[in-house]
């Protein structure tokens, strides 16, 4: 009997070390996630719903689910901002003001109800006497009657109750031109959609999991798809790497996706705010839901369930980009953040695929740069310079474009989006360049405006105009005071922060697996699955 006791307290004792820094860390993985599928400038005022199986439509608040009614057909429900609006063959036109308008914001309470069955009788009533009665829900269940334009003209026979504007907080949810209900959004509460059985279709397009709907936008209506984290993968792999590229790529990629994905539900409060996790766009990273899925795709994410990357315990925002240039940037270069995990590197894996990524050349005009940078920056003037400052890596960290009247300093990211660039990782080069050498003995570019001469008795000045001349064997150029263009030659596409898309192709080619190219582009970190609970 000795023997299994002796076991069995071995086994306690590995048991309680087994990922102690894990729990150290106080997190757990996500079972779902909470995706933004129109927000912020994308906000619907009207979002067409439709599931093959019906739907049930449901009150969500203080993590309790209240149903208030389930749409049996497939037909296609409307959830519509209230307001003024118009409405023809079945289609709904918000507008600004009442002039034309078919409906209004505006609704008679007819009174509040304990529960759902008494505000359902009520309806019913009011109903087989020809009014447009329907539930509502305002934290509490009540009957509506009508959708008026002008609130000084209501006159409904033998009905009283109070005047409610739906303007600011208030959906409707209409089905066949008719109100089957109104729902007000208020703090920790939102209308949500659960298909009875298969898809849930948002404007035509299928989605896993539920969707729910919130008026946290001035400009619409916020959309949100909730569903299973690893069934979100799958609607996001292929829009994120080409479901042909080589199979450890597209694991990592999963990985790296997985780890974004749960980095932002626990840790980031970018999205918070206005009711959900992640985007769908390039500000988290693309998701098309079910009909953009593909085998190979999802036979990656589902190889790597569970697998994310951590450093020190946590999980990392595992940034990645398209193409890095042949050197990864440091964060620094494009965020002002330091970390040991996202340092530059040169990335010999990324060259070879993608030429216009390789190499790239863009030409503009000096006209064309002060319209680019007027709206943020404002009028400087006739461009004298260009003078940039780079980091280690090669990337810009700094543009100052020195005009006649002012200048233009632009920092990081800032220049790429502003000059719509590929990348921060270039040259530029004008038509008044000079090259000069320095006191070091390096050869540098410069302007006009950027030296200065020696002369007679008048000792150093700075060139203060008109144009120069160079001389060499036979040759004697012109060189502008203003430049007047300016090519940037450049390499990468991205900010250039982590994982390279097409470095991990070029290491799966190698023969690289999915865990030696993120070790590569993660400095220092554990590839964790979290279903063995073990390092790999």
């Amino acid at each position: 009997m000795k023997r299994p006791r002796i076991l069995i307290f071995m086994a306690v004792i590995v048991i309680s070390f087994v990922n102690f820094s894990h729990v150290l860390a106080g997190y757990s993985i996500p079972e779902t996630v909470r995706v933004g599928l129109c927000y912020n400038s994308t906000a619907m005022s009207v979002v067409d719903i439709s599931s093959d199986g019906g739907i049930d439509i449901l009150v969500h608040k203080d993590n309790a689910y209240d149903k208030m009614m389930t749409i049996k057909d497939s037909g296609t429900i409307k959830v519509i901002k209230d307001g003024y609006y118009t409405f023809s063959n079945g289609v709904y036109t918000l507008q600004d003001t009442m002039q034309g308008a078919d409906a209004g914001p505006y609704h008679l309470k007819v009174g509040d109800y304990n529960n759902l069955d008494e505000a359902m009788a009520v309806i019913s009533e009011l109903k087989s006497e020809g009014m447009d009665a329907f539930l509502a829900y305002n934290s509490g269940y009540e009957v509506w009657v009508g959708s008026f334009i002008d609130p000084t003209h209501i006159n409904l026979q033998g009905v009283s109750g109070t005047l409610v504007d739906g303007i600011e907080d208030t959906i409707l949810v209409k089905k066949d031109g008719n109100t089957l209900m109104a729902f007000v959004n208020t703090a920790g509460s939102e209308l949500y959609f659960k298909p009875v059985g298969g898809c849930i279709y948002e404007m035509g397009k299928p989605y896993r999991g539920d969707i729910s709907f919130l008026r946290n936008d001035p400009g619409g209506i916020t959309v949100v798809n909730i569903l299973p984290l690893e069934e979100y993968l799958y609607g996001v792999l292929p829009n994120e790497m080409p479901a042909t590229w080589p199979e450890e790529a597209l694991k990592a990629q999963a990985v790296a996706a997985r780890t974004y994905a749960v980095y932002n539900i626990l840790y980031s409060n970018k999205f918070k705010s206005i009711g959900f996790d992640v985007g769908c766009s390039t500000d988290s990273q693309v998701y098309k839901g079910k009909s953009s899925e593909s085998q190979a795709t999802n036979k990656a994410v589902d190889a790597t369930r569970g697998i994310i990357l951590e450093y020190q315990g946590k999980p990392i925002e595992a940034f990645f980009h398209a193409h890095s240039g042949g050197y990864t940037a440091d964060i620094s270069d494009i965020y002002s953040l330091t970390s040991p995990v996202f340092t530059g590197k040169k990335d010999p894996y990324s060259i070879g695929y993608a030429p216009s990524y390789d190499n790239w050349s863009v030409t503009y005009s000096a006209d064309d740069i002060l319209k680019k940078v007027m709206p943020t920056k404002g009028d400087i003037g006739k461009i004298s310079s260009i003078d940039v400052t780079r980091s280690y890596t090669g990337r810009v960290l700094e543009m100052d474009i020195k005009g006649t009247k002012g200048s233009a300093k632009m920092e990081k990211n800032e220049i790429r989006n502003t000059l719509g660039l590929k990348s921060t990782l270039f040259d530029i080069e004008s038509d008044s360049d000079i090259y000069v050498m320095n006191s070091s003995g390096l050869v540098e570019r410069k302007m006009p405006g950027d030296i200065s001469l020696v002369g007679g008795n008048s000792g150093i000045n700075v060139y203060a105009g008109g144009n120069l001349y160079t001389m060499g064997y036979n040759i004697i150029k012109e060189i502008p005071f203003f430049p007047s263009v300016f090519t940037l030659n450049g390499s990468g596409y991205g900010h250039g922060v982590g994982m390279s898309q097409y470095g991990a192709r070029g290491m799966a080619d190698n023969g690289y697996g999915f865990v030696d190219i993120l070790k590569f582009y993660y400095n220092d970190i554990s590839v964790y699955d979290t279903i063995r609970d073990k390092d790999i």
